[in-house]
């Protein structure tokens, strides 16, 4: 039992010193690593106008707006019940397609 413990403590003891290689003979902290030339990355804007009113809209405005047209439109109508399950369901598709079309812009391009 002693040789499988002290096999235990060494190999313990090697992967701890190897883990620790990196910070103390490079001395080199990866999560503080800056650039020290060159033109900085500049910092992401989180707090943009644009991006903080399509937030409220994606969340809130615009699938609130998507179930009541459809409940109204399902009310309202006269047309058969296959031609009403089509009609939403292509509804429901071309919202999903501008709803990424205009995420990407707003995140990408914008």
């Amino acid at each position: 039992m002693k040789l499988v413990e002290r096999i235990k403590k060494g190999l313990i003891g090697l992967g701890a010193f190897l883990l620790t290689i990196p910070t103390k003979v490079f001395a080199v902290d990866y999560m503080a690593i800056t650039p020290m030339y060159g033109i900085p990355d500049p910092e992401p804007v989180k707090n943009n106008f644009i991006n903080s009113v399509w937030n409220v809209c994606r969340i809130f405005i615009i699938p609130i707006a998507l179930l009541i047209g459809i409940i109204i439109y399902l009310k309202k109508s006269k047309s058969s019940k296959k031609r009403k399950i089509i009609t939403v369901l292509i509804t429901i598709g071309i919202f999903a397609i501008l709803y990424f079309v205009i995420n990407y812009i707003i995140n990408n391009v914008i």
